[in-house]
């Protein structure tokens, strides 16, 4: 893996070109050294940026691919494509019979994918549980920053989606509002704007 994490801040400012480009690098690199992490390095990398560019329904699995996607590494990342694609009973038979990974340096990255997938899905308990788990990482840089090569928005940004899926609207507010500060902060401009335009939409649904 790189060692410099130059593949991460191109992500985070925005220059999703130029991260595709060096994950690639980082890959080859891993496959050169014989890794046993190419695999779930190449899938996190290319879903981390697709889902930053709105296209993560092209990872989703074909049919015949959906008996390899229980990894532990995967099946969040997966689930999120499954459902991104309209595919929502893919989607719940693969989270199904799957919990978070716990480890905290991971679980903020995975929990952003099952979070989409939770709300695609409008699964509302789990929302309730998955909020309450990612609530102790609400002042976190953006996931995956501190000690991964691949980064994902905030936590607080997914504990706003995650509120406004459950009701919870005055909440959400607030951790879209911190997000929009933590993006801002490491200089993740294309997050804040996503944050920002969910607060928008927060404040206009409780004026009218």
């Amino acid at each position: 893996m790189a060692r410099d994490r130059s593949e991460s801040f191109a992500h985070l400012e925005g220059r999703l070109d130029d991260a595709e480009r060096r994950y690639a690098e980082a890959v080859d690199t891993m496959r050169r050294q014989a890794s046993l992490h190419v695999g779930s390095m190449t899938l996190q990398s290319r879903a981390s940026v697709l889902a930053t560019r709105g296209r993560l329904a092209e990872l989703a699995p074909d049919t015949d691919q959906l008996s390899q996607a229980r990894h532990p590494m995967s099946v969040d990342i997966l689930g999120a494509a499954l459902a991104a694609a309209g595919r929502h009973d893919g989607a719940r038979a693969l989270l199904a019979d799957s919990v978070p990974l716990s480890h905290p340096l991971l679980f903020p990255l995975f929990s952003t994918f099952r979070a989409q997938a939770v709300i695609a899905l409008d699964d509302r308990e789990t929302a309730d549980a998955l909020y309450a788990s990612l609530l102790a990482y609400r002042d976190s840089p953006p996931a995956g920053i501190a000690n991964l090569a691949v980064v994902v928005p905030p936590a607080a940004h997914t504990l706003g989606e995650l509120a406004v899926l459950l009701g919870r609207h005055e909440r959400a507010a607030e951790h879209f509002t911190r997000a929009v500060a933590i993006a801002e902060h490491w200089h993740a401009t294309r997050w804040a704007a996503q944050s920002r335009t969910a607060l928008a939409a927060i404040r206009s649904a409780v004026i009218t």
